[in-house]
């Protein structure tokens, strides 16, 4: 079913999708930590959804598992997982303690950093196009988070989704170098075990039991965070790295509407202006890759 899709529509088009479907899993994720009845520290956090992940990962892989291990650039598959569990720290500490909303919009810089990125480091072709649908989702971006009516203690944790956007840009980028050599279950497998490994020691030395109704909660993480992270891996092997990213803006309006049904957050007006302007910056981007498709074609 996945290969017709690809030979159907264009590989970006076919990224910019999984890049969506990621943004979906993504906020299912994130509404359950931002609903957890006892706040438990995020090393902990981070330690069981990627245990949870590992485990899923080893028990439907279990007969190839000797295949997916096999590597020759281990060191990429550790910088990779530095830069995700880092990530994820920042990022469980903002969900924790910062509305959804205001996490979920200061994360989508991390579409900035990872078209600079791609920019640079792999010397894809700048466009403008694709330029223009940065500005206009970041501004809408800004819109919605209006810094000057930012309350002070919040200020602090503030900080939080800003370094986990340029830690997961970072972890985005070094796919492209992995995927030469890897498919993307070996580096989902070290993701998730280097992820489990690093933040062991101080979700023990944090370890605080679970409420009964969270055990679910974590599972569902767990379970949400790999097939997110499968998504990402295969949207960056195909595609384009300065194109896909802008569709996480996509995100954004997808917590907005997770808060709504699960946590009863109603949007203001600035929050729907600036939903509207990140969803006008990705058609753009797919109007903008139909006249290349079609010369490909012909």
């Amino acid at each position: 079913m996945i290969g017709k899709i690809q030979k159907l529509i264009s590989p970006n088009i076919y990224g910019s999708l999984l890049i969506i479907a990621s943004g979906l899993l993504a906020a299912l994720s994130n509404s359950f930590i931002h609903g957890m009845s006892v706040k438990l520290s995020v090393f902990e956090l981070v330690f069981l959804k990627t245990a949870v992940g590992l485990m899923v990962l080893s028990i439907v892989y279990m007969r190839s598992i000797t295949i997916i291990t096999k590597t020759r650039i281990l060191k990429f598959h550790l910088i990779k997982s530095i830069f995700g569990v880092l990530g994820n720290f920042f990022w469980i500490g903002a969900l924790l303690y910062l509305p959804l909303a205001q996490s979920a919009s200061l994360s989508l810089t991390s579409a900035l950093f990872t078209s600079l990125g791609g920019w640079l480091l792999y010397k894809e072709r700048f466009r403008w196009p694709v330029f223009l649908s940065l500005v206009i989702g970041f501004v809408g971006v800004l819109i919605i988070l209006n810094p000057l009516n930012t309350q002070i203690d919040h200020l602090i944790y503030i900080v939080f989704p800003l370094i986990s956007a340029m830690l997961f840009s970072g972890s985005s980028l070094i796919i492209k170098t992995i995927s030469k050599s890897d498919s993307s279950l070996t580096t989902l497998f070290y993701l998730m075990l280097f992820m489990c490994l690093f933040s062991a020691p101080l979700a023990l030395w944090y370890w605080q039991w679970p409420e009964l109704s969270d055990t679910l909660r974590i599972v569902l993480v767990g379970l949400f965070y790999i097939l997110t992270q499968m998504a990402l891996i295969e949207a960056y092997t195909k595609a384009e790295t300065s194109f896909i990213a802008p569709f996480k803006f996509a995100r954004f309006p997808l917590n907005i509407f997770a808060g709504m049904v699960f946590f009863m957050e109603i949007p203001i007006f600035e929050t729907l202006f600036g939903a509207l302007l990140i969803l006008v910056s990705n058609l753009l981007l797919i109007r903008f890759d139909r006249p290349r498709k079609k010369a490909k074609m012909g």
